[in-house]
């Protein structure tokens, strides 16, 4: 996988690519950044960022908007997502243990097979796809510790 430097990312994001699949970013700070897929009047205008794949371990994505993200299978071990948009982003198979996922936003998110074992959803919005998810330890938006499904 090829390490990938923020401005590099931002730079490429700026010019018009989407499609940063595989590429490692791990540990980066991502903060409050805008990878959202625009629209206006229901037309989409930017394709949806596609982080499919991406080592995101360790990175810090806490505010950022991640609308309609494509991060299938993504290494998201240990990430913060603290406050995030997630809505409508594509999560299956994502690995989510360790991560911080406090009141972000998860509507309509599909986290189908995704792995959230000690992953923290406190506060975060209800009403996405965990179908074949594995929860364990983990804390759920209700503030419950769901101990062992998958």
């Amino acid at each position: 996988m090829p390490r990938l430097e923020v401005e590099e990312l931002l730079a490429r994001y700026a010019l018009g690519e989407r499609d940063f699949e595989a590429s490692d970013l791990s540990g980066v700070d991502l903060s409050g950044i805008d990878l959202a897929a625009k629209a206006k009047r229901g037309i989409i205008y930017n394709k949806r960022i596609n982080l499919s794949s991406c080592n995101l371990s360790h990175a810090n994505l806490s505010g950022a908007n991640l609308y309609r993200a494509f991060m299938i299978f993504a290494n998201l071990e240990s990430v913060n997502l603290e406050g995030a948009n997630l809505w409508e982003a594509q999560l299956e198979g994502a690995q989510l243990k360790g991560a911080n996922l406090r009141g972000t936003n998860l509507g309509a998110t599909n986290f189908a097979g995704a792995d959230f074992t000690n992953a923290d959803l406190s506060g975060a919005s209800w009403g996405f796809n965990a179908k074949d998810a594995f929860f364990k330890n983990t804390i759920m938006p209700d503030g419950t510790v769901m101990t062992g499904r998958g």
